[in-house]
């Protein structure tokens, strides 16, 4: 893996953009908009994956790094149970869901991947 100098290089990063643009396009429809606090409560934790990936790029030391990649991932898990509850509700069609859930997957595989890459980094010393 190359050095990456911003966190706007890592893939894991990209992909959790990608997820807040879709929970806040699905929470434009009006049963989801109309139920506030689910809808505001999937939007934070959309984004609260993305800034726990920038925040734990910014820290100094590797452990911390993985320590806010964690919480990022379990941001994510939030989001995706969100999604459930939003198709047991009828929010959301199926095709909404499966494309919610491909784009909660992608990012949680770039994270864990993340992780294990910089575990792998602390076995190599």
């Amino acid at each position: 893996m190359a050095t990456v100098k911003r966190f706007e290089d890592l893939e894991c990063w990209k992909a959790s953009q990608e997820l807040i643009i879709a929970i806040y396009k699905i929470c434009k429809k009006e049963q989801i908009r109309k139920n506030y606090s689910l809808s505001d409560q999937i939007k934070r934790a959309s984004v609260s994956v993305s800034n726990n990936i920038v925040e734990g790029f910014e820290r100094i030391s590797r452990k911390e790094f993985k320590r806010f990649l964690s919480i990022a991932n379990g941001s994510c898990s939030e989001v995706k149970n969100m999604i459930y509850v939003m198709k047991n509700l009828s929010f959301i069609n199926k095709e909404e869901f499966n494309e919610l859930m491909d784009i909660c997957q992608k990012t949680q595989n770039l994270i864990k991947g993340l992780i294990r890459y910089l575990y792998s980094l602390e076995q190599t010393k």
